[in-house]
């Protein structure tokens, strides 16, 4: 899959991108929401947006993918789960959301929605 990894931590996703392309994945990072709409005209399959960004959060910025970009998949990572951020990711039209402690717990979602396994709501 083309991935864009959106996280304003570069440890983070300079860890995740290492797990995701050791999994064969192919990624583009963004550090803000404002990296996200060149990247995007790149044809990704999927966008990992941090719940947490400045300025925009990632549930905001579910909204603007859905809105300009349909078919791009996305998940929301989250350091930790509310029921109030599932609703919320949910009606902003999230495939899932994953906790983001672990690299690879956000691999083994990706890995469910490449499947055609969405990742439910609260993937952890």
């Amino acid at each position: 899959m083309k991935i864009i990894i959106v996280d304003d931590n570069a440890d983070y996703r300079a860890s995740l991108l290492r797990v995701l392309t050791s999994a064969g994945h192919t990624c583009m990072e963004a550090a803000s929401w404002v990296d996200v709409g060149p990247l995007a005209r790149q044809d990704p399959d999927l966008a990992l947006v941090d719940a947490t960004l400045p300025t925009m959060n990632g549930i905001e910025l579910i909204g603007v993918i859905r809105r300009h970009w349909p078919k791009l998949d996305v998940i929301l990572m989250m350091s930790e789960q509310t029921n109030d951020t599932l609703l919320q990711a949910k009606e902003a039209g999230a495939a899932g959301c994953v906790l983001k402690s672990d690299p690879y717990r956000v691999l083994n979602a990706v890995t469910a929605l490449e499947e055609s396994n969405r990742p439910p709501i609260g993937y952890a």
